[in-house]
């Protein structure tokens, strides 16, 4: 079990219903949204999260997207749902909307540098990228390379079609209607060829935990993450 697997799990046994009105720290009132939710699905996401496994279907039907050095386009997410987790049945709708489209926004900038850039394929990216990461996971994010991005993989790497990007926001509000935390899971394959006529089959799986900081929203932890890379079929 990974470092964020067992501080986020630890987190979430350490907050009872009883004491969610006394939280006070960020992350203790995230949880608690967490521990509210429970009805609505939210624990057996976390679970499944810790647990691996294998990626969620696809809702959309599969599109493609190339990348090379020559061409390379802006990345988006072919498919995108922002789900809102309210405590309160329909309270707080518009404000989960909003914060899972700034997460969406955040992520899709961070994949780009990520995967979408040729320049930085096989390269350590730029320490930018990884504001996205709230400083006291960044830097273990940082060692992560290659396990959230392409990383080691993209040496000699010369062109990317991407085959799925989907992505899935579960955001959860409190009882007064305030976005506290989010699930973000991230699933992308892409079919990669190499300079030396070599191909392989990328695929990249991420749950990202995220609160809210000031003005941004922050990951926090990613309690299942993997990047592989399998020959082509």
């Amino acid at each position: 079990m990974s470092f964020h697997s067992r501080r986020f799990r630890s987190r979430a046994r350490a907050l009872s219903l009883r004491d969610q009105a006394r939280a006070r720290t960020r992350a203790g009132l995230a949880l608690r949204a967490i521990s509210a939710l429970v009805p609505f699905g939210i624990a057996a996401l976390l679970v499944s999260c810790t647990g691996g496994g294998a990626p969620p279907p696809s809702s959309s039907p599969p599109t493609t997207q190339v990348v090379t050095s020559a061409s390379p386009p802006a990345f988006s997410f072919s498919s995108a749902r922002i789900a809102p987790e309210p405590v309160v049945a329909g309270r707080g709708i518009s404000a989960g909307t909003k914060a899972g489209r700034a997460i969406q926004t955040a992520l899709t900038g961070f994949y780009q540098s990520a995967f979408a850039d040729p320049s930085l394929w096989g390269q350590d990216l730029p320490s930018a990228a990884w504001d996205v990461f709230a400083s006291d996971v960044r830097t273990r994010a940082q060692r992560d390379a290659d396990t959230l991005t392409l990383g080691t993989l993209g040496r000699g790497v010369e062109r990317l079609t991407f085959t799925r990007k989907d992505l899935v926001v579960r955001v959860l509000i409190d009882q007064s209607g305030r976005a506290e935390a989010a699930l973000a899971t991230v699933t992308v394959e892409a079919d990669a060829n190499t300079t030396d006529g070599q191909s392989f089959v990328v695929s990249n799986h991420v749950t990202f935990f995220l609160e809210p900081s000031r003005d941004a929203w922050l990951i926090n932890g990613y309690p299942n993450a993997k990047t592989t890379g399998a020959p082509a079929a």
